[in-house]
């Protein structure tokens, strides 16, 4: 459309007006995300003195897109707030960051975490098994004997690590297969029993910790860059003292892909 910019959408809610600030920098984020609000690229300004919002959307199909949706909400100090959107103009709207200009549209910084990392030590999935109740008196040779024993394969198919801070093993299998087979045969082996050891599947993460982060909360904006470059996050629990955040996701494969881009 050129340089002619849409009609605003009008956004009301139950907000004080003390809180327009954190309003606007709360409805960037929210009318941004596909997923959370059926968005996308557009900029908010805050009618001063007044529990109201205008959108405005660069693409007339976005725009659409988001009248359309029934229910637009928001969590503003732990209290949900209903929106309510109309189609059309404030009497009065004003930037809070001062730019009043409606032709340069103005985004929330994205937050540059300096690094990411899995929440274990993997950064793909591999098939691996944890032996648990591994005790001070069981030899790597011994173990690595148990190993071949149960899975009747030699060394070279698997490889063992053991970590005595946690009295566990981690044995990793270059085959998938021999995991399955390996977990029911090792519950009525002898030896197993003997030493009081048991085997489980070694689970893929879920959760990557974000460090590096700026002082201030910067929760929404993590929501919102996780959902640009991959998939919006099932939760994220930020650690201020720390400059870092633990993101969750629901698929082990997200973070996969996370973890195997190098720089972030």
């Amino acid at each position: 459309m050129g340089d002619t910019e849409l009609p605003p959408v009008t956004v009301e809610g139950d907000w004080s007006p003390d809180q327009n600030r954190t309003m606007k920098n709360k409805l960037q984020i929210y009318f941004q995300s596909k997923k959370k609000s059926s968005g996308g690229d557009c900029r908010v300004e805050a009618e001063d003195g007044a529990p109201r919002a205008a959108v405005f959307f660069r693409s007339e199909a976005v725009r659409d897109r988001v009248l359309a949706r029934k229910n637009h909400e928001i969590l503003l100090e732990n209290r949900t707030l209903i929106l309510r959107l109309s189609s059309g103009l404030l009497e009065n709207p004003t930037s809070s960051d001062g730019d009043s200009d409606p032709k340069t549209p103005k985004s929330e910084p994205e937050p540059e975490p300096s690094a990411t990392k899995r929440n274990n030590s993997k950064s793909t999935h591999r098939p691996a098994v944890v032996l648990e109740n591994v005790s001070e008196n069981l030899t790597r040779d011994l173990l690595l004997m148990l190993v071949e024993n149960i899975s009747k394969l030699d060394e070279h198919n698997f490889s063992l690590e053991i970590i005595w801070e946690s009295k566990m093993a981690v044995v990793i299998f270059n085959n998938p297969a021999d995991v399955e087979k390996f977990i029911p045969a090792s519950q009525n082996h002898s030896t197993m029993r003997k030493h009081g050891l048991s085997a489980r599947a070694l689970e893929a993460a879920t959760g990557v910790r974000v460090e590096g982060l700026p002082q201030k909360d910067v929760k929404d904006l993590l929501e919102l860059w996780f959902e640009k470059h991959w998939v919006l996050p099932d939760k994220v629990v930020m650690v201020p003292e720390e400059q870092a955040a633990i993101v969750t996701f629901s698929d082990p494969k997200d973070v996969e892909d996370i973890c195997r881009k190098e720089d972030h």
